[in-house]
């Protein structure tokens, strides 16, 4: 009778109930960019955010490396950007 209105309805279904992911996410940016770590590349935020919330689950210790990642770890060390 109201596609419009039922429409409007279903999208507003699927927003979000409340910010807590976001808000989670940013204080954790807070923490790890302090005032030693202010230059850091979006790169290298996005990177420690990642491996905080990977090991977050288990313990650094229990991280086995490959060859694969000396591999990455080296290439990435001595590619420069300008």
């Amino acid at each position: 009778m109201f596609p419009t209105l039922s429409k409007f309805a279903k999208s507003m279904f699927c927003l979000p109930h409340s910010s807590e992911n976001v808000e989670r996410i940013f204080s954790t940016v807070n923490l790890i960019k302090t005032k030693q770590r202010n230059r850091c590349s979006t790169d290298t935020l996005e990177g420690l955010l990642y491996a905080k919330n990977y090991f977050k689950k288990s313990c650094c210790y229990e991280f086995e490396t490959t060859p694969d990642h000396y591999k990455l770890f080296n290439q990435s060390m001595y590619d420069f950007k300008e």
